[in-house]
């Protein structure tokens, strides 16, 4: 399309990475037009009852204290545009097991309708995506066949999400198009979460 795209990698939990990252940015572009904070964990599957203070170590440090940082460091070079936050189905609905990481994204909502607030006198809107059962790495490692069937009949569209079911709807929150739209979810989920009779 005639743009320019560059790949960096950080560990998001590691704020000098991140730092570090950031800077190369700025260096290469001036700095950010729209900032989607994606980046998470999923842990460990255990019962509220079994999980240990230790399971939300990792959690909190990447999904809620990373993306915290992230957004932080952005947005001095961010003038005005958008924040998107990726948070979750798991915030609003219960997949049993869930449980710790469930709550950082609960956090991320949280965080979300208070910086839309305090961020949109200049300009800046900040919103939230809350994805469904959507087929990447993450869910791979987690989801076996059988299982993915399952969630994919319980949808209201008999399948279950890819990436690009969400892209979408992140870049349309970036854009100008949705400039009038602050403090919000979107929930990305092909109906899985609505109530109603499945039969």
């Amino acid at each position: 399309m005639g743009g320019v795209a560059t790949a960096l990698t950080c560990d998001i939990s590691q704020e000098e990475q991140l730092l570090a990252t950031l800077n190369q940015v700025v260096e290469r572009f001036g700095g950010l037009d729209g900032l989607f904070a994606n980046a998470g964990v999923l842990g460990e599957f255990k019962s509220i009852a079994d999980t240990d203070s230790s399971d939300f170590d990792a959690l909190i440090q990447t999904n809620f204290l990373g993306t915290f940082l992230t957004i932080k460091h952005c947005l001095p070079v961010l003038n005005s545009g958008a924040i998107v936050i990726n948070a979750s189905w798991t915030a609003n609905a219960v997949m049993p097991g869930a449980g710790a990481y469930a709550a950082t994204k609960g956090a991320l909502l949280a965080m979300m309708k208070t910086m839309a607030i305090e961020e949109g006198a200049r300009g800046l809107r900040v919103n939230a995506i809350s994805p469904g059962i959507i087929l990447t790495p993450m869910a791979d490692d987690v989801l076996s066949a059988e299982l993915s069937g399952k969630l994919a009949a319980h949808s209201a569209l008999k399948r279950n999400g890819v990436p690009e079911d969400v892209a979408g709807t992140v870049a349309w929150l970036l854009s100008d198009d949705a400039a009038f739209v602050t403090g919000q979810e979107i929930i990305i989920d092909g109906g899985y979460t609505i109530g109603g009779l499945r039969l």
